[in-house]
């Protein structure tokens, strides 16, 4: 302790605590810790079961990273949050959860086909749940909570109702709001969506002066156009360019920023990499992005599923990206090389009409 900067010292005593409190010996995934990356895990160590009404392909979001230290990702920090207790209470007292906006949308077009999942931590984290996108009601989630973060985690077997389908589906909702825009149900949805989306775009748009200055250095000669799928072309062309995926590779950028550390070192990496330097990217071209890790199930893993439940190994572990969608929320963006066509989500976002909305309030569509 007595080597540790007194301003890292709060930080790196939490951090010492939760891994203490709450992982185990087989936990792989770094909870947004850049400044030094082992060689990625093939633990096949079981960390949840599922139990799945319709066995699909599932992404399980646990932690959430939204401010970026230049050396990890950490939660936003207690004063804003504060700043900010008026309004999540309002949006909370009227139903508004950003964690199930994706089952919202859907419901507010009558779009959905509800289904069951059970998850049980066999040896995750036990630092928060592990929640699917597009959850249908709010009964896992906690109203007097501010923010998108903070969530009960639990050893015990927790079901949850969302709406059936993944990324495809979801940014179709996009249409379907956009041409219902009359209807009271959508108008009294997306009332309370604009208020979610100026947090979003207050919050999400961080960065580090130096990822800021390589982000723009990396993206230069790339970025055309402002349309999401323009920009998502540009960052997966960048992120092609100057990253290499390797999972056996250590990566020690010590006190430097860790973009700036890639880019420098000829970047070799893996998920955590990808998903990094994709939110740094998006950030830079005024897209709101967080980084995420938690657990996959692929396609092919959820159609051999039989009767009992469905295990997920500690090597299903994985991070990614996501990315604000006006009027849907956080879908997952994935830009890590295989998990694109193993989830289901190559090409995703190129379908999305129109320009990116920006902070005033636009209507979508």
């Amino acid at each position: 302790l007595l080597n540790v900067p007194t301003s890292d010292l709060s930080a790196r005593l939490e951090r010492t605590l939760h891994r203490l409190r709450c992982d185990t010996a087989t936990s792989t995934l770094p909870e947004g810790r850049l400044d030094t990356l082992p060689p990625r895990s093939d633990s096949s160590a079981p960390a949840l079961e599922l139990t799945m009404q319709t066995p699909q392909k599932l992404y399980l979001r646990g932690f959430l990273g939204e401010r970026y230290t230049g050396t990890g990702w950490t939660a936003l920090e207690n004063e804003t949050l504060a700043d900010e207790a008026d309004r999540f209470y309002r949006l909370h007292e009227d139903g508004f959860y950003a964690q199930s906006s994706i089952g919202s949308s859907a419901k507010s077009v009558d779009i959905i086909s509800e289904s069951t999942l059970t998850v049980t931590n066999l040896s995750a984290c036990s630092g928060q749940q592990y929640l699917p996108y597009a959850l249908v009601g709010n009964d896992a989630l906690l109203p007097d909570i501010i923010g998108d973060n903070r969530t009960a985690g639990t050893r015990e077997a927790v079901t949850l109702q969302y709406a059936a389908g993944s990324v495809p589906q979801w940014y179709a909702l996009q249409s379907a709001l956009a041409a219902a825009q009359d209807s009271p149900s959508v108008q009294t949805y997306l009332t309370l969506e604009q208020q979610y989306r100026a947090f979003a775009y207050e919050q999400y748009l961080q960065l580090t002066p130096e990822a800021a200055a390589t982000a723009e250095r990396l993206l230069d000669g790339h970025l055309e156009g402002r349309t999401l799928a323009q920009i998502r072309s540009a960052v997966l062309d960048t992120l092609e360019e100057y990253l290499t995926y390797d999972e056996t590779v250590t990566t020690q950028c010590g006190g430097e920023d860790f973009l700036t550390h890639l880019s420098a070192v000829g970047g070799r990496g893996y998920d955590v990499h990808y998903a990094t330097a994709a939110v740094l990217l998006l950030r830079c071209c005024g897209i709101p992005a967080r980084y995420a890790e938690g657990y996959v199930l692929a396609a092919q893993d959820a159609s051999q599923a039989g009767e009992g439940g469905i295990p997920l190994r500690d090597g299903s572990a994985h991070a990614w990206a996501e990315v604000y969608q006006p009027g849907l929320g956080w879908p997952p963006l994935e830009l890590t090389p295989g998990y694109a066509a193993q989830m289901g989500t190559a090409g995703q976002a190129g379908g999305l009409a129109g320009m990116v909305p920006g902070e005033d309030g636009e209507a979508i569509g």
